[in-house]
């Protein structure tokens, strides 16, 4: 069974709006097909993609590929808690799971936008996708068939294991609170002048590595730390 991550994706009243956002940050859009129905489009920074979608869908969702997909949902229909599914010759192919932490996993048939070369990156670079969860032995249990790596267990001061989601890095963290997209700030200066440029507010910082904190259009988190790893992050 073979995945591969598409994208982080993001529910969005505006499109247009939460798309310039992200292109302030330094992002760069992405050519999409016309898989969705809904207003959709895809931006990349580094080699991670993050999907906004004008849809009702839950946010955060980890988006990936699968080979055969029809056929090994079939295959595991008696072992695998799916909530939503859809396999039709006709339609886009999809399967729709929720993880202990309640994260949501969308298995798709094809990528929705183009593949291309990593994106130029200026003032940031892509560490992690954060998912704490308050069950941190099920959580890893339920995504390790779709991690191709895992990293040493951190267990100071913290319980965290960083994952690779066919090719998203997640850092499963036991503790509570919110999902965050973590980036390092290479150029700090650089950062806080187009952060005032675009009239994007900079939210206090929470911890000793971190830069602040930005609030995006959609609602996601996102932590600016000044280095990584980060096994410390609360």
């Amino acid at each position: 069974m073979s995945n591969r991550f598409v994208e982080l994706a993001l529910p969005v009243d505006d499109l247009l709006a939460a798309r310039t956002e992200l292109t302030h940050l330094g992002f760069a859009e992405c050519p999409v097909t016309d898989a969705w129905s809904h207003g959709y489009t895809a931006l990349r920074l580094g080699t991670i993609t993050v999907g906004l979608h004008e849809a009702l869908i839950e946010s955060p969702t980890i988006v990936v590929t699968r080979s055969a997909l029809a056929e090994s949902v079939r295959n595991d229909a008696d072992t695998t808690d799916w909530q939503r599914l859809q396999l039709d010759e006709d339609e886009f192919n999809y399967a729709l799971r929720t993880a202990p932490e309640g994260q949501t996993l969308l298995i798709v048939e094809a990528s929705t936008h183009a593949s291309l070369e990593p994106m130029p990156i200026g003032e940031l670079e892509w560490v992690e996708y954060l998912r704490p969860t308050s069950n941190f032995t099920r959580s890893v249990g339920f995504w390790a068939p779709y991690a191709e790596t895992t990293s040493a267990l951190s267990e100071s001061p913290i319980l965290r294991l960083r994952m690779d989601v066919g090719g998203l890095p997640m850092g499963l963290q036991g503790s509570t609170g919110e999902p965050a997209i973590v980036l390092c700030v290479t150029q700090v200066e650089a950062l806080i002048a187009r952060l005032a440029q675009y009239s994007l507010a900079l939210l206090p910082a929470e911890h000793p590595n971190e830069v602040g904190r930005l609030r995006l259009a959609s609602g996601m988190l996102v932590v600016l730390a000044t280095q990584q790893p980060l096994e410390d992050l609360p």
